[in-house]
């Protein structure tokens, strides 16, 4: 079960493991990240859950029967890593980051994005696409090592072509929802078929980001 309110790690830079410590601290206990080290920490997170871990043990909080299983782990594979071998590498260099020597399955893993951002992958690595690298994902996931899987800032059309040819359950898909931003056609199909529709952006930061004006989440005169 995925709760309702969780945190995304994206651009926090050398502040991952205090942000992420804190936020668990005051009851937060689903983390986001990313393999994407131009805007994700996966080290700082893992280092941020282990220091509210022993913290919450050694000062025996009230919350001291929290133990890792209780905290949601989401991490995201970069395209750059869509080919078998690669996201293998990575999906077990995850794990040693965010569960250091406690590993144990990542909770859920997404596919980060259906094609690779400008300038971030190499012609050879583009060559593998979101098709081949869903099936290599199912393949890892039936290792052992994930136990949730699914995708990233994926479009309708294309959530319903993987709807139609996945052979293994789309547990989560991540994409940018906000009031102005409402992607009501991809959370009707997610909930048709039983996907767990994980909002990201929540706040608009996404506006600033993709065209440089102001967030209207928070300049909007209706939301205040």
């Amino acid at each position: 079960e995925i709760p309702r309110l969780g945190i995304g790690t994206a651009a926090l830079a050398g502040n991952s493991k205090e942000i992420v410590s804190l936020a668990l601290e005051i009851g937060y206990r689903l983390i986001d990240t990313a393999q994407a080290n131009e805007w994700y920490d996966e080290k700082g997170v893992g280092l941020g859950i282990n220091e509210f871990l022993y913290n919450n043990k050694k000062n025996n909080l009230r919350s001291n029967n929290i133990d890792r299983s209780d905290i949601i782990i989401v991490t995201k594979v970069h395209p750059r890593s869509y080919e078998y071998n690669q996201m293998h590498l990575k999906i077990v260099d995850s794990m040693k980051l965010l569960y250091g020597n406690d590993i144990r399955p990542i909770d859920v893993v997404l596919l980060h994005s259906p094609y690779c951002w400008q300038g971030q992958c190499t012609k050879q690595e583009e060559q593998t696409t979101w098709l081949t690298a869903w099936s290599n994902l199912e393949q890892i996931k039936s290792t052992g090592i994930i136990s949730n899987i699914g995708v990233s800032n994926f479009h309708y059309e294309l959530l319903y072509q993987l709807i139609t040819i996945s052979t293994t359950r789309i547990s989560v898909i991540q994409n940018w929802m906000d009031p102005f931003h409402q992607d009501k056609e991809v959370r009707k199909l997610a909930k048709e078929n039983g996907i767990a529709y994980m909002a990201y952006s929540s706040f608009g930061t996404q506006w600033e980001y993709k065209y440089n004006g102001e967030n209207p989440v928070f300049n909007s005169i209706e939301l205040q």
